[in-house]
């Protein structure tokens, strides 16, 4: 009976205070949480007065607040242990920063929940970097991008507001309400913690545009993250160039060995994300063929004249080239066509460019090459790889043969009979070398011909002989 009226009594009195059991129990769960218990009594604090004003205060709340701090000595800082124990994770640290970084730039895109995992990673270090400044959540709220926008938000609605505002202000684009009602009011439900919702948002000329992210954080913020468009896209482009990116990713994908997979994937993220002004200066530093066949995918989303402003190049069409060939005419018909045509295209070409445009052009009619495909050739001498094995032909006799490594990013090359292996990063470096060493050997084989006495090969020969 004494313990029923001992809750009668807390109900009451909860009632008198104006506090309900869930937000109690919400003050308790951040007067227990790592970041607060323990010595930064002030930000639990700060964080539950946001539930309610003078929920700190409430008995049950101030006595958990008091436990998670009260054995807190400020003067023990850990000594010359602590200090080693951090300097030996600040060291890993750096060492998965790199790891991360080289994973990222090679790969050139990355899923959703790995961008989350970084974001929350940022959040917790940049929280221990403010600590020694000053108020940690007051830090978080005074947080601003590069470009100046507010990047931390009570909630989805303000992140939002503010990213419209920030862009009339800053850019000089006013977000069409349209865009609002049909992709964020209409659009997904405010993203819950560890998610993250992305829009594009036309302004109201239609054309120039902005990104907006917002990730929802593990403390009940949001985080707020946009740019403007690079460059100005006619409208729907965007989505067209988005189509491409994934085409192109595709096509990149049918051969993950092949030198160029890295770079078609980098540019493909480009194209996914908008970044056009990005992508121009990077597909502009690439080799002839990657070039060109990145430039043709953009050329086909957002059409010749915005390519040709994009990648600042002159954009020759092909003149009924490939409307006289089909595929059912084989490869060997489209590699012709491309040697003797006069086409702008081919001006400055050698032949062997001509046919890798040809055998390209070939497979993107959707031709099938049943041959092995050629890496890398010079003269009489070429690198072929089918089945994931490389091998050197030279004057159409195999010399050499090998595998290539991912983890080493080339090939494991040895010739028959050798036990060794010789490492390549480049198929060219593999038909130099091959090609130097065979001609070598054929030198010597015939120095030694000419220096041998020929022998006789019949008994009247030999008669003949004496």
């Amino acid at each position: 009976m004494a313990e029923r009226y001992s809750n009668m009594r807390d109900i009451l009195a909860q009632i008198r205070e104006g506090y309900s059991p869930k937000e109690v129990k919400m003050a308790i769960g951040i007067a227990s949480d790592p970041r607060y218990k323990g010595g930064n009594y002030t930000g639990a604090v700060n964080a539950i007065e946001k539930i309610k004003k003078g929920l700190s205060k409430h008995p049950q709340v101030a006595a958990v607040l008091k436990r998670q701090n009260e054995d807190v000595d400020p003067s023990d800082t850990g000594g010359e242990e602590e200090v080693s124990m951090a300097m030996t994770q600040l060291a890993g640290i750096r060492h998965f920063v790199d790891g991360i970084e080289m994973r990222v730039k090679s790969a050139g895109d990355m899923e959703e929940w790995y961008q989350n995992k970084l974001t929350k990673a940022h959040d917790y270090l940049k929280t221990i970097y403010a600590y020694g400044k000053g108020d940690v959540a007051e830090s978080l709220e005074e947080g601003k991008s590069s470009t100046g926008y507010e990047l931390y938000h009570k909630d989805f609605s303000s992140a939002m507001k503010h990213a419209y505002d920030f862009a009339k202000k800053k850019f000089g684009i006013e977000v069409d309400p349209k865009e609002i009602d049909d992709k964020v009011a209409s659009g997904p439900r405010k993203p819950s913690k560890g998610k993250t919702n992305s829009y594009r948002l036309l302004g109201k000329d239609g054309k120039k545009a902005i990104q907006v992210q917002v990730y929802g954080m593990d403390n009940g913020k949001y985080e707020l993250n946009m740019y403007k468009e690079s460059v100005d896209l006619e409208e729907g482009a965007f989505g067209e160039l988005q189509i491409a990116a994934k085409d192109l990713a595709k096509y990149a994908s049918k051969d993950k060995k092949d030198m160029d997979y890295k770079d078609f994937m980098k540019a493909a993220a480009m194209m996914k994300t908008g970044k056009v002004k990005e992508l121009a200066k990077f597909t502009n530093d690439l080799d002839t063929e990657p070039r060109d066949k990145i430039i043709d995918m953009v050329k086909g989303a957002i059409g010749k004249t915005a390519a040709e402003k994009l990648f600042n190049v002159t954009i020759r069409e092909e003149v009924e080239l490939t409307e006289k060939l089909k595929v059912s005419d084989g490869l060997g018909a489209w590699i012709d066509d491309f040697m003797k045509s006069d086409a702008p295209q081919f001006k400055g070409k050698s032949d062997e460019e001509k046919k890798n445009m040809a055998i390209a052009a070939f497979t993107d009619a959707g031709g099938k090459l049943d041959e092995s495909k050629v890496l890398a050739s010079k003269g009489k001498s070429k690198v072929v790889s089918k089945d994931g094995v490389a091998k050197v032909m030279v004057k159409g006799k195999e010399v050499a043969a090998g595998d290539y490594d991912d983890g080493a990013g080339g090939w494991f090359m040895s010739r028959k009979g050798d036990k060794g292996q010789k490492f390549f990063d480049s198929p060219q470096k593999i038909i130099d070398f091959y090609k130097e060493e065979y001609a070598t050997e054929e030198v010597e084989l015939k120095i030694k011909e000419e220096e041998e006495p020929q022998k006789p090969d019949s008994a009247k020969e030999v008669e003949q002989g004496r």
